[in-house]
């Protein structure tokens, strides 16, 4: 199977006035083409920080990659050039945040803000990016609450794309009290993307 994601050794750190904080300490992963995986720990354990090196998006420079490489198609995300970590961003790799209605803004519809993204990364014109938009979100407004509806906004943002990376708040699994309810939760949000 084609190896679409690497992750090796990978040691982050932040650097505050009072000390230093190890937010990964050796991460070692794979993903293949067409392989879920889900990365399950308590708050503070390093999940939202293993997917933003995986964008290149670590907050610079508070933060820093100690060792280790995250490497995707074979290219290490650490020596891509802007251009490039554009493309795979909007092209190959999606993730949603944390808290998903601080990335959007409450002036344009969700699917306007989709078809944005669909113009500049996949080259679609207005009218195209509008129809994928709106059969993304099935309407034009999407409660960004529903995570599996969120799920869908994503996988359609990556077009063609091979990973999505989801940062789901803590209290969004908080109501789940075991790691089996967790996994089935995973489950429905990895069935609710699209073939």
């Amino acid at each position: 199977m084609e190896e679409v994601l690497k992750i090796t050794d990978l040691q982050v750190e932040f650097k505050t006035e009072r000390a230093t904080i190890y937010a990964l300490n050796g991460l070692d992963l794979t993903i293949h083409r067409g392989e879920s995986l889900g990365l399950v720990g308590e708050a503070g354990a390093g999940k939202t920080t293993a997917a933003l090196s995986i964008l290149n998006l670590l907050p610079r420079p508070a933060a820093r990659v100690a060792g280790g490489d995250v490497t995707f198609r074979g290219k290490s995300v650490f020596e891509m050039r802007e251009k490039e970590l554009e493309h795979m961003r909007g092209n190959q790799v999606s993730m949603i945040f944390q808290n998903p209605l601080t990335a959007l803004n409450p002036v344009f519809t969700v699917g306007e803000q989709i078809a944005m993204v669909l113009r500049k990364h996949m080259g679609m014109n207005n009218r195209q990016a509008a129809e994928r938009a709106e059969n993304a979100c099935g309407l034009e407004i999407v409660e960004v609450s529903d995570y599996p509806a969120a799920v869908r906004l994503a996988a359609e943002r990556t077009g063609e794309g091979d990973v999505v990376l989801l940062s789901p708040a803590s209290t969004s699994f908080d109501r789940f009290k075991n790691f089996e309810e967790r996994g089935r939760v995973f489950k429905e949000l990895v069935a609710a993307l699209p073939a």
